[in-house]
Parts: C-alpha cells; structure tokens; sequence
C-alpha cells in the first residue's frame, strides 16, 4: 500500500522521506513554502492535486483544476465534487473538466455506486471515494486501484487492500497524544480536518515529534503485514 501523509505546513521536508505519493491540498498552493515543496519534490512521484472540498467545504470549478492542472502538471488533478451534490452534478463537473484537461489526467471521486458506474462508463480511468462514504456503500467495489481518500480503519485495510490512500491520521494523533496502538483500542476514531483547523500550521515539541514518526512507521507496518 503506498500512503500519503498530510502533514503540518512546517514539517513538510522532514516527513517527506514517508512519502509514497503526494497528495497536494489546492488552497494551499498559495503559500509560497507550500508550493516550492511541491515543484521541488514532485518530480518521478505520483501526484495529485486535491480539489479543497475537503478542507473548504466548496469544491473548486472545473475551470479552477484545469488552470492547477496547466501551471503545476501533476500526474492528476482531482474533479469538482461535493457531499451535497446529486449523481448528475458529480458526472457533469467530470464531463467539463474533461474539454480541457486530458482524460488521464483526472481522478473523480464517487460517493456511491451510481456514481462509480456512471463515471467509469463515461470514460473516467482513475476513481477514488472518500472514508465518510465507503462505509455507505453496499458491495463497494474491490478493484485495488481506487484511491482511498482518508484512512477509515485497518479492518478495511485488510478486506480490500488498496494500492493508495491518503491520510494525516498517525501526525494527528500524536498531536492528540495518542499511539497506534491506543487508537486501535478506541475503534480508530476519526479527527476530522474540518474539526481541527490548526492542524496543518501545528508546531510540533521534540516528543511529539517522534510519536508522529514512530505512528508512521507502526502503521505502514500494520499496513504491510509486518505486525
């Protein structure tokens, strides 16, 4: 399985060395630290750049992914979605980003099965699905290759065995002083960016500093079969 760990601003060099692929949050961009780790370090990674519903609660356009798309050339960029959004609104943003930007390049995210068959019948070759909907799913589909947009729990993990999954679970916790262990005890609560807004601009103590890392490593190791 090969992860992508959101981590806080500050700390993006140092965990880089964990990362498999990168996950790249649009509306930081901006920040000009932000954007020189992600010209530097992309190059021979897998990359995508996110569509900010996650973080913002307002998906960007498709006109917005595609100017993303052109400036940065990640390997994808993520297609407009939403929580509130219906089927057709989900397919019809696909179908707009798709006039611009080539169809290789773009992942879309489905939140149920209508939208999974839908999206792959209209041509779309990279599909990914969020952790709030997966469990609401009936019959989720077991093809490996759907990018797993947060970590739900290792119970998941185990049934489908995805290839990609994103997720900044093992640095939040021990921001929250908790281990991997502890939080596998407690039903792998989630903490949810939405509900910790200061998550990415944390600052991090020399202890903290090594939960977080020690939390990766028991996870990719809980992940590959090595615990």
């Amino acid at each position: 399985m090969k992860f992508s760990f959101e981590v806080p601003i500050s700390y993006l060099n140092y965990f880089h060395k964990y990362q498999d692929y990168l996950l790249v949050l649009s509306h930081l961009l901006p920040l000009p630290v932000y954007e020189s780790y992600f010209l530097k370090k992309k190059k021979g990674m897998l990359s995508i750049i996110d569509n900010a519903f996650n973080e913002l609660q307002v998906p960007n356009t498709p006109e917005e992914m595609s100017r993303l798309f052109y400036k940065y050339q990640p390997t994808l960029v993520t297609s407009p979605d939403s929580d509130r959004w219906d089927t057709q609104q989900t397919v019809e943003a696909y179908i707009e980003l798709k006039e611009s930007v080539p169809n290789e390049n773009i992942l879309c995210l489905f939140k149920n099965l209508e939208e999974y068959y839908i999206l792959r019948a209209k041509g779309c070759k990279h599909l990914g699905s969020s952790f709030w909907w997966r469990p609401h799913i009936k019959d989720f589909p077991s093809s490996r290759d759907i990018f797993y947009y947060g970590f739900l729990n290792f119970e998941e993990y185990r049934k489908y065995k995805p290839f990609y999954c994103d997720t900044g679970m093992p640095i939040k916790l021990a921001l929250k002083g908790y281990t991997i262990e502890e939080w596998v005890e407690q039903d792998c609560f989630h903490i949810h960016s939405k509900d910790f807004t200061e998550y990415l601009h944390s600052v991090l103590d020399p202890k903290t500093l090594e939960l977080a890392e020690k939390n990766i490593l028991t996870f990719k190791e809980i992940c590959n079969g090595k615990l």
